[in-house]
């Protein structure tokens, strides 16, 4: 939004900003006490009036405020602004996308006498942006006439690349002048630079001044400018969004602003179950205001409870005790199944002449999110993309050289370098991040009872999805007209009840810790354990 922050007014923004901290003896346009200015409205010589080189500026279609001169040249537009006793704050977004130089640089104007900013006889402060050689730095200068003096300098080669950064500048009387940025634009502002300077001078505006040779025409960007009294943040911090992951050894939790490290990343501010710390905490992709908790024993599926406490913002306001319920579901062995298979595509019927596997969230009660997970087939193995599935919804796994033809024709389609499955037949296993295996189908091409379908073209679907574990007996040829049902319920879906009990066909001793099972078919790991029984009090 485009306001001031105290009117109805608007106020717009240039590459060199002057401020005047002394009462205005003329000014044609209205003073607020404070400004604010995103150029969201899409202009900036109207509500407020930028004055300067106007018709060498526009607002882009991102509503960023940019050079748009056809020579090079130096440019220049500034803004009155009102006068603001003992402290001061500046803050904006500047976007230089070339490595500056004293040929190619911009000037921010903080404070000046007045609103020409190419005025030989302009007495003010500014930042500039740009330098000789390669160790630009940010720097603060006060300028009277013709005389320049340095006042505080940041560190070298800062800005010695291309960057996209939001300054913050704060003026405290007598003289104190602090620079902060935040380099990254998380939200976490860094002191870069500190000095005095106890020059008073009239106060008059803001406003920015672009220096550009002629292959920078169009390369200076800014935005999202403040002036006025220092912002305080007063709110504390809460909790948005908190999402354990279903291995157990993963909670993220999103605040709703940055924290504070310190406070953040201290594990005695978070208990599980009256008494469990995580093992350790890190922010989440470097982003300050989400956290990630890794436990190394990994947490049980079922209920559990979470106490956060201690945190703080970055303005030391801290967050109210949390306290929650969650639950883990932990992923059990067929849980998420295979249920359609195409390795032979070819004659084509009508969909694309493409392998494919299809993986269906058959009973994890929620959207799983597979992340770092593997398909391994045969005995080379794949790894497979972030892959979303919603329960009960079915995605299929396609080639890359695929992927576009199918992604027209279905929504849930994730795309791996290749599959290569063998056409008579062989093992596929689904392997989750710890490489256990979660499904798995040794197929064979005889599966198509219909002979014909064994030539190619068309998929095996599993007939049952309640009884994953009975093999040939529980898979057949799509019936669908198109050669296969990706990502749909499948075309043969049927009841067929598995009415075999499984027996144990061997038993032999791996080693003196490992007695090894053979049955006669799969199992479902979530009976397993508590059905085994071991004379001697010996316990699995």
């Amino acid at each position: 939004m485009k306001t001031t922050l105290t009117s109805n007014s608007k106020v717009s923004f240039l590459f060199i900003f002057s401020f005047f901290l002394a009462p205005i003896l003329y000014n044609p346009f209205p003073i607020f006490p404070q400004i604010f200015d995103s150029f969201s409205d899409g202009d900036f010589t109207n509500n407020p009036t930028w004055v300067g080189d106007t018709s060498l500026f526009k607002i882009n279609s991102f509503f960023q405020l940019q050079l748009n001169a056809s020579q090079s040249g130096t440019s220049y537009l500034a803004l009155s602004v009102p006068h603001i006793e003992n402290e001061i704050e500046w803050k904006f977004n500047l976007k230089l996308p070339f490595s500056p130089s004293a040929n190619n640089c911009a000037q921010f104007f903080l404070m000046t006498s007045t609103s020409n900013l190419l005025d030989p006889n302009l007495e003010g402060y500014y930042i500039q942006f740009g330098e000789n050689l390669s160790n630009d730095a940010i720097e603060l200068f006060y300028k009277s006439g013709s005389s320049i003096t340095k006042i505080c300098r940041g560190i070298d080669g800062k800005i010695a690349s291309p960057f996209d950064i939001n300054v913050k500048v704060k003026y405290h009387e007598p003289g104190l002048w602090e620079i902060f940025v935040d380099q990254f634009k998380t939200g976490e502002y860094l002191l870069e630079a500190s000095g005095m300077a106890l020059q008073a001078i009239p106060q008059t505006g803001i406003g920015i001044v672009c220096k550009y040779t002629a292959s920078n025409v169009s390369s200076f960007f800014i935005d999202d400018i403040y002036y006025g009294p220092p912002i305080i943040d007063s709110i504390p911090p809460t909790i948005i969004q908190m999402k354990p992951n279903h291995s157990g050894r993963e909670i993220i939790v999103q605040f709703s602003e940055n924290v504070q490290p310190l406070s953040a990343l201290n594990k005695v501010n978070y208990i599980v179950n009256q008494s469990l710390n995580p093992d350790s905490i890190c922010f989440l992709n470097g982003d300050r205001n989400i956290v990630k908790l890794i436990f190394l024993q990994p947490l049980v599926s079922g209920n559990h409870r979470i106490s956060i406490q201690n945190i703080l913002d970055e303005s030391q306001n801290e967050m109210e005790l949390f306290d929650s319920n969650f639950v883990i579901h932990v992923i059990q062995r067929n849980d998420i199944l295979i249920t359609e298979i195409m390795a032979d595509p070819t004659p084509q019927i009508l969909l694309p002449p493409s392998e494919y596997i299809e993986l269906h969230n058959f009973s994890f009660p929620d959207t799983i999110f597979l992340i770092g997970w593997k398909l391994k087939l045969g005995n080379n193995l794949k790894i497979l993309p972030d892959i979303k599935i919603p329960y009960q919804e079915s995605v299929i796994i396609v080639p890359s050289s695929n992927f576009d033809e199918y992604q027209l024709m279905y929504d849930a389609v994730y795309k791996v370098s290749s599959l290569g499955i063998t056409n008579d037949g062989q093992l596929i296993q689904l392997l989750d991040e710890s490489d256990q295996v979660i499904h798995c189908v040794e197929f064979k091409v005889t599966w198509h009872s219909n002979v014909l379908k064994r030539e190619g073209g068309w998929s095996l679907e599993m007939i049952d999805l309640n009884n994953p574990c009975i093999g040939e007996d529980n898979w057949d040829s799509s019936i669908s007209n198109l050669g296969g049902s990706p990502t749909k319920i499948n075309s043969i879906n049927a009841y067929n009840p598995d009415n075999q009990i499984p027996e144990i066909e061997k038993v032999t001793i791996k080693d003196p810790f490992t007695i090894l099972l053979f049955f006669t078919e799969t199992l479902s790991s979530k009976k397993i354990k508590s059905s085994i029984y071991i004379d001697h009090d010996l316990t699995i």
